[in-house]
């Protein structure tokens, strides 16, 4: 007999295209905020402004920007141990007899681990700055 059921048209070991999109975008994203963050913390230590407004401490502006550079690494170490495990779960599939969708996402894993190591890079030297230079010489 003929089976006439209807082939799966997703793998079982696809991975989610959102875990691909934040593998992707999760480094660019914590350095953003990390860099945001420090320039807000710091700017309101350093440039107050006309207003009247509590200028926090030298030392709680220093505590606020590393505890900013940590939650920064670890985001972005989360994405790239996800584009990695997505990596990996795509490329169990050996052959040429890859579909086209496979490939891009194992195109996008690939660009997530690249992405994740050189922002990873870049929160790590935007965190030594936020250690070595005085606040408001920044």
């Amino acid at each position: 007999m003929t089976d006439l059921s209807a082939p799966s048209l997703v793998p079982p070991d696809r991975t989610n295209l959102a875990a691909l999109l934040f593998g992707m975008m999760g480094g660019p994203f914590f350095w953003i905020a990390q860099i945001v963050a420090g320039y807000i913390t710091a700017d309101l230590l350093c440039y107050n402004g006309q207003h009247p407004a509590i200028a926090p401490s030298a030392d709680a502006v220093a505590t606020e920007l590393i505890v900013f550079d940590a939650i920064a690494v670890v985001g972005v170490l989360t994405a790239l141990a996800v584009s990695i495990i997505s990596w990996v779960r795509l490329s169990h599939r050996s052959g040429s007899s890859k579909e086209p969708k496979e490939s891009r996402s194992q195109f996008m894993a690939i660009w997530g681990i690249f992405s994740g190591i050189w922002f990873l890079g870049a929160i790590i030297f935007n965190s030594i700055g936020d250690i070595v230079v005085p606040i408001c010489l920044r």
